[in-house]
């Protein structure tokens, strides 16, 4: 079994606020460095929704993403606050990027990290019977478009590279894997 790499102190190389883009050296296994620069903000949790409608259509956003440059499809979402808990958090972005709200209570999916080089941590749930129930309430740079997509475009956009969504393609990846377990 591989063992994790000891890491030498980072240095903070970048801080903007929000996030810090660290440079952190490792002594590998075979004891040669690498450098790699990671960002980071200590204690992040965040939190993603598929929602679906009680057509079981499901409620994506649009929205122009600056590293890529481009506007990409992704499920509702945001950071958890603090003292908040991640399943409040879910909810409360889902009502404030999309105006929508679940019937019922949010399905938990699991925990994962999105980015190797990012230490935030996600929250991935299903919401059912997602209703619109008023306006969005969007932070101040953000312009989210909200549409709803029928479950076979949801699917054919999640594999383009209009999706920024990382784990979008990853379930489409588990749903297979299912499949296959089952022979």
């Amino acid at each position: 079994m591989m063992k994790s790499w000891k890491r030498i102190e980072p240095t903070t190389t970048l801080h903007d606020g929000w996030r810090s883009i660290i440079a952190k050296t490792f002594i590998k296994n075979d004891g040669q460095q690498a450098k790699f620069e990671t960002m980071v903000k200590e204690g992040v949790e965040c939190v993603d929704i598929i929602a679906l409608t009680p057509e079981h259509k499901v409620v994506v956003t649009w929205q122009f993403r600056v590293g890529p440059e481009q506007v990409m499809m992704e499920v509702p979402g945001g950071m958890v606050e603090p003292g908040e808990a991640p399943e409040e958090a879910a909810k409360r972005e889902l009502r404030e990027e999309t105006g929508y709200q679940a019937s019922g209570e949010l399905e938990y999916v699991g925990k994962f990290y999105k980015d190797p080089y990012i230490n935030a941590t996600y929250h991935l749930y299903v919401a059912m019977g997602c209703v619109r129930v008023g306006e969005q309430q969007l932070d101040e740079n953000e312009e989210v478009d909200v549409a709803e997509l029928a479950i076979k475009e949801f699917l054919r956009l999640a594999k383009s590279e209009q999706t920024a969504s990382s784990h979008i393609p990853a379930l489409l990846v588990y749903d297979k894997l299912k499949e296959l377990e089952k022979q």
